[in-house]
């Protein structure tokens, strides 16, 4: 299992990755990953895209609409510019990921 950003226990939103380990004994494990990232966020939207072994982040409470990737094989992460128009950031919205045509889907939203 791998988790990004969300709130911590004193409010502030995060921008760490966390692995958790689910072997005989589980244990967490910080991701340690210390070059560019997305800012900080909590209720973004994070998805598995197993063809390209990658978890794919978009938009927050701070309604950003940029699109990050970190490949899990070789983590760094990667701000991508798709083309077309963006949708606004949003949050409260649904994201799943087509992997037979290599889409993210996004519904609704505030």
């Amino acid at each position: 299992m791998i988790v990004f950003g969300g709130y911590d226990n004193a409010g502030s939103s995060c921008a760490d990755v966390w692995t958790l380990d689910l072997s005989d004994v589980p244990q967490w494990r910080p991701f340690g990953l210390a070059e560019t990232r997305p800012q900080r966020r909590a209720a973004h939207h994070a998805i598995y895209d197993p063809v390209g072994d990658r978890m794919l982040v978009f938009g927050s409470f701070a309604w950003a609409n940029d699109l990050w990737e970190l490949p899990l094989s070789a983590p760094a992460w990667r701000q991508l510019f798709p083309g077309g128009t963006a949708p606004s950031g949003r949050t409260l919205s649904a994201t799943i990921y087509d992997p037979l045509r290599k889409r993210l889907l996004l519904f609704g939203g505030l």
